[in-house]
């Protein structure tokens, strides 16, 4: 799809426009077929506030994307409330309002809740963003049962059993 200059960083104004638009360039002239983005997480909300001067650093003809992540911790907080939801969608159309492609790189929840909160937390983030024209979603990760999963219970990846899955991915067509 495409390359991910730097993930969530954390600028000095002045400084990152500079970079980006020159390893931009660079990496369009070495691959002319991919679009460039940057992701921007989802914790950092006031570092990234829309209109801000950090915000304005992204207001770059070498940027094609834009990859805003979004976690919600639905055991502490109601990840889907009004204002939750308002934010997510400020998000997108700040990003979109740069002229820029959005995805939404990354978003979750703590996988020790309940699958069907977890389906609803999911479905309220994928209907929201694919209404508010974001061109994709991806989870933060999927992980198997086990030792070997990403990083198993009480993380932000996907981690369930295979019935689980079945059931959660069957709710997500679209």
């Amino acid at each position: 799809m495409g390359w991910e200059l730097i993930n969530e960083p954390k600028i000095e104004p002045g400084k990152f426009k500079p970079w980006l638009r020159e390893t931009a360039r660079y990496l369009k002239s070495l691959d002319p077929n991919h679009a460039v983005g940057v992701a921007i997480g989802g914790s950092e909300t006031e570092w990234w506030r829309s209109g801000s001067v950090n915000w304005r650093e992204l207001d770059t003809p070498e940027l094609d994307f834009i990859d805003l992540h979004y976690y919600a911790d639905a055991s502490n907080y109601n990840p889907v409330s009004p204002a939750n939801v308002s934010n997510l969608k400020d998000r997108i159309r700040s990003a979109m309002a740069l002229g820029k492609a959005v995805i939404i790189g990354e978003f979750g929840c703590l996988n020790t809740v309940e699958l069907e909160t977890m389906r609803n937390l999911y479905r309220t983030i994928l209907d929201t963003s694919f209404s508010e024209g974001a061109a994709g979603c991806l989870f933060y990760a999927w992980g198997p049962p086990g030792k070997n999963g990403w990083g198993g219970r009480g993380g932000y990846d996907l981690y369930t059993t295979d019935g689980e899955l079945c059931r959660l991915l069957k709710s997500f067509q679209y």
